[in-house]
């Protein structure tokens, strides 16, 4: 601190820089804290938007995941069947083959599901035959999402001999778990929130 001509105290240079740079500590302090603060509620009303689209990102890869390997079943059961691995219902006494619906379900359709059992409980498998492709087409259901077990399509197990041609039909009902795919992706009347995925091989067994 000096003191001027008439004795009055004055600040020095670098004591008016000091103050002024306190003062804009102080501020800067302030404008931060209300930064921080308004940071805080953006992420607040972000964050829950942001955790259902990491929801729903895992749960669509999933979802497509589950699906390839319902379509390879299918692709892996038509070739056991089309082979004649399967003995055919109204054929079993000449091929020798005792294979149920069931064990061909849970053996064949599961094989490459990790859980074999939860995989029987949510899979359904419909096996057709005809002497012609114009006589299956008749037999199959006009929408695929109505093989299940809530439909009034009538599933059977009818494998087929030598020369005949068949069909395989899988679906697979998946249980939504992200809330805003419930809506976009449910397609069965009557279950909430199931997402059935389908599969289907047409084929002509060996002679």
């Amino acid at each position: 601190m000096r003191y001027n001509g008439t004795g009055a105290a004055t600040n020095s240079p670098l004591e008016a820089w000091m103050k002024e740079r306190f003062r804009f500590s102080k501020e800067s302090i302030r404008t931060r804290e209300r930064q921080n603060g308004v940071t805080a509620i953006e992420f607040a009303i972000v964050a829950p938007v942001l955790f259902l689209l990491l929801m729903g990102l895992a749960e669509m890869s999933l979802l497509i995941y589950v699906k390839a390997k319902v379509m390879r079943s299918a692709e892996l059961g038509a070739r056991e069947i089309r082979t004649l691995k399967v003995g055919p219902s109204d054929n079993r006494a000449t091929t020798g083959n005792q294979m149920t619906a069931q064990n061909f379900t849970k053996n064949v359709i599961c094989q490459k599901f990790a859980d074999r059992d939860e995989c029987v409980s949510r899979i359904s498998v419909d096996v057709r035959t005809a002497d012609t492709f114009a006589a299956l087409r008749g037999k199959l259901p006009a929408n695929l999402k109505d093989v299940g077990p809530d439909a009034a399509y009538t599933e059977e197990f009818k494998p087929g001999g030598p020369g005949k041609m068949g069909s395989l039909i899988v679906t697979y009902d998946w249980q939504l778990f992200t809330p805003g795919l419930t809506f976009m992706f449910a397609n069965v009347p009557g279950m909430q929130g199931i997402s059935r995925l389908t599969a289907i091989a047409v084929y002509r067994n060996e002679m």
